[in-house]
C-alpha cells in the first residue's frame, strides 16, 4: 500500500505545482515540465507492478504483451487474440502491437497503457479547474488507479468516454463523435458513452445565443429519476423480497441485496457517500458551472441503479466505472468560484468516500488484487 501513496501524494503535489506555474512567466513551458513529472510517478508503478499485481495483469496483460513480442504482422498478431479467451478490441490490440513493437519490455508496455489511462482525466481536469487541481487528481488516483492495473481496456475507454462527453458539452460534436468511436473500439462497453451524450441532449438545449439551458421537462424529469434511485435504495430489501420468487428477476435481486457480503457493502457505503457528497457538491458551484456540475452529479448517481444491477451481469457491475469518474470533473468545478479556496463539506464527503474505497476496499478487502504491491524491477517483494 505505501508505495501507492507515496505515489499518490508526490503526483498529486507536482499536479498542484503545475497548475499554480501555469501563472508565472514562462508558465507554459514549466508547467507543462512539471505536469510530466507528475504523472511519472503513477505510470512507474504501474510499468514496474509483477504480473500478479491486478486481477488481468497476469491474464490478457501478460498474454498481449507476450503474443506481441512474437507475432510478425500485426494480422497475425490480431489473429492470435481473436483464438484467445479473451475479446480484445482493435484499436487497443493496434496500441499495444505499437508499443511492444517499438519498445520492447513489459516495464514499457505497462507504462504506455498507464499513460494512456491517465493521460484523458488529465487533460479534462486541467481544463475544468481553475486552482488546486492536485486535490480532484487525487480523488481520481483513490478512486480509479487500483481499478486501471485491473481493468486496463475499460480504463483507456474510459478516459476516452469522458472526452466525448466534455466535447458534446463544449459543442464539439465531431471530436465527441471521434471520441467514441476510438472508445468503442478500444472496449466495447464504451458504448454507454453514446447514452451519456445523448442524455445531455434531452436534458439541456442550446440556446440562440450560444451557451445552454434546461429544456422544459429537464429539471423535474432529472429530479424525479434522482428520487426514484433513493427510493429504491431506501426500500430496496422490500423490493427485493416482493421479487425474490420471480423468475430469472429473483436472482438479480437476490445478488444486489448483498446479505452477510463484506465485499458487496463496503462497496454500496462507497456508492452512497460517493452520490450524497455530490449532490451536497453543488451547493458550492458558481451559477456558470452550475449546469455542468448538475449533469455530472446526475451522472454520477447512476452508479447506484448499476450497482443494484450488478447481478445481472459482470459488464453492468463495470458501468459504475464510467460513472464515478465523473467525480474528478464535478471536484474541479468546486474550485471554479473566485474566491474559493476552503474546501465545501460535500467535497470532504467525496473525498471520504474515496478514501474509504482505497483503504477498505482495495488495501482491506483485496478488490482488484493490487495490494499489497510487488515489484521485482523496483525491488519491493
Amino acid at each position: 500500500m505505501i508505495p501507492y501513496l507515496v505515489a499518490f501524494l508526490v503526483s498529486s503535489g507536482l499536479f498542484e505545482l503545475g497548475k499554480t506555474a501555469e501563472g508565472m512567466r514562462r508558465g507554459r513551458f514549466a508547467s507543462s515540465l512539471v505536469y510530466i513529472l507528475a504523472m511519472l510517478p503513477l505510470c512507474i508503478v504501474a510499468g514496474a507492478r509483477d504480473l500478479g499485481i491486478g486481477t488481468d495483469t497476469g491474464g490478457y496483460g501478460a498474454f498481449m504483451y507476450t503474443q506481441g513480442l512474437f507475432a510478425d504482422s500485426f494480422s497475425s498478431y490480431l489473429e492470435a487474440l481473436d483464438g484467445s479467451y479473451w475479446d480484445i478490441a482493435p484499436l487497443y490490440a493496434l496500441f499495444s502491437y505499437i508499443v511492444i513493437k517499438l519498445l520492447g519490455t513489459q516495464f514499457a508496455y505497462f507504462f504506455a497503457v498507464e499513460v494512456a489511462i491517465v493521460l484523458p482525466v488529465f487533460l479534462v481536469a486541467r481544463r475544468m479547474c481553475a486552482r488546486h487541481l492536485g486535490l480532484p487528481m487525487l480523488l481520481y488516483m483513490l478512486v480509479l488507479f487500483i481499478p486501471s492495473l485491473n481493468l486496463m481496456r475499460q480504463s483507456v475507454a474510459m478516459g476516452l468516454v469522458l472526452l466525448a462527453v466534455i466535447g458534446i458539452m463544449e459543442c464539439k460534436k465531431t471530436r465527441a463523435v471521434i471520441f467514441l468511436i476510438l472508445g468503442v473500439l478500444t472496449h466495447t462497453s464504451a458504448v454507454v458513452g453514446v447514452a451519456f451524450c445523448l442524455l445531455w441532449h434531452v436534458f439541456f438545449r442550446q440556446k440562440n445565443g450560444g451557451g445552454w439551458g434546461y429544456r422544459a421537462w429537464a429539471q423535474p424529469l432529472m429530479l424525479l429519476s434522482v428520487l426514484v434511485v433513493l427510493a429504491a435504495v431506501l426500500f430496496f430489501r422490500q423490493i427485493a423480497g416482493f421479487f425474490a420468487d420471480l423468475e430469472g428477476v429473483g436472482r438479480l435481486f437476490a445478488y444486489a441485496a448483498h446479505s452477510g457480503s463484506e465485499y458487496s457493502t463496503s462497496s454500496a457505503f462507497f456508492v452512497a457517500f460517493l452520490t450524497t457528497g455530490s449532490l451536497v457538491m453543488l451547493k458550492g458551484i458558481n451559477s456558470q458551472s452550475r449546469l455542468n456540475a448538475v449533469f455530472f452529479c446526475w451522472l454520477i448517481s447512476l452508479c447506484i441503479p448499476f450497482y443494484v444491477l450488478s447481478g445481472l451481469d459482470n459488464t453492468i457491475a463495470r458501468m459504475m466505472e464510467y460513472c464515478a469518474l465523473f467525480a474528478t470533473p464535478l471536484a474541479c468545478l468546486c474550485f471554479s468560484k473566485p474566491g474559493q479556496d476552503r474546501i465545501p463539506i460535500g467535497l470532504w464527503i467525496v473525498a471520504g468516500s474515496s478514501a474509504f474505497r482505497f483503504f477498505v476496499c482495495f488495501a482491506w478487502q483485496g478488490f482488484s488484487a493490487a495490494i499489497p504491491y510487488t515489484s521485482a524491477l523496483l525491488g519491493i517483494f
